[in-house]
């Protein structure tokens, strides 16, 4: 994708629905994407025509309800938490778009791949430190030409600026995030870009 496209990242409408999810999962403390990390996610969707996605670690569903309402995708979301994949599978009950949005309750690392089918895009946004597993458990589900959305790349700041951590484990995680930006660019079976929208996100397409 071009970088003139990030000029024009307005894909999502202003939603009622959406922005009540959004206020929810900071009142609950859920990380979701950030609006113009999801605009971007959207546009790419759209362009690629995407008819399909799998997103890892759906949360309370709200990227999965949005990709479902401005794309033309469906979505097959996997979330390892009990409490928010029944919020998720409630929220896509009252929008309408249980038949387009199915929320698998399980850990993403223990789903068998190869009952899912194939997907246009993949999308990851669940547990950091866990990414390059991600990638490589559902990279034969993706098509060829398809893509890889990996979001939280720069984890609000720290990756590029890791003398500003505290934390111990915050450090070992950004020293994760790292390796897996590091494991990206060197994937021979993918070509990767790295685009500094929302909290740094990553499209890697399959060759």
């Amino acid at each position: 994708m071009d970088e003139h496209y990030l000029e024009h990242l307005n894909e999502t409408p202003e939603d009622s629905f959406l922005e009540s999810l959004r206020v929810y999962g900071a009142e609950l403390k859920v990380p979701l994407i950030q609006k113009d990390g999801l605009d971007f996610l959207i546009l790419l969707l759209k362009l690629s025509r995407a008819k399909r996605v799998l997103e890892i670690g759906s949360a309370i569903g709200y990227a999965a309800i949005a990709i479902a309402k401005f794309t033309e995708a469906s979505v097959v979301g996997i979330e390892i938490d009990d409490r928010l994949a029944n919020i998720a599978q409630e929220n896509c009950r009252e929008i309408g778009l249980s038949e387009r949005v199915q929320i698998i309750h399980d850990d993403a690392l223990k789903v068998d791949p190869k009952t899912l089918g194939a997907f246009d895009a993949i999308f990851i946004d669940a547990a950091k430190s866990q990414y390059i597993h991600y990638f490589v458990q559902y990279a034969d589900c993706l098509k060829t030409g398809g893509f890889f959305v990996s979001d939280n790349l720069l984890f609000r700041g720290h990756v590029e600026a890791p003398e500003t951590i505290i934390s111990r484990n915050r450090r070992q995680l950004v020293g994760k995030i790292k390796n897996y930006n590091t494991w990206l660019k060197e994937n021979p079976g993918f070509y990767t870009r790295f685009y500094e929208v929302g909290d740094g996100i990553a499209v890697s397409v399959k060759l």
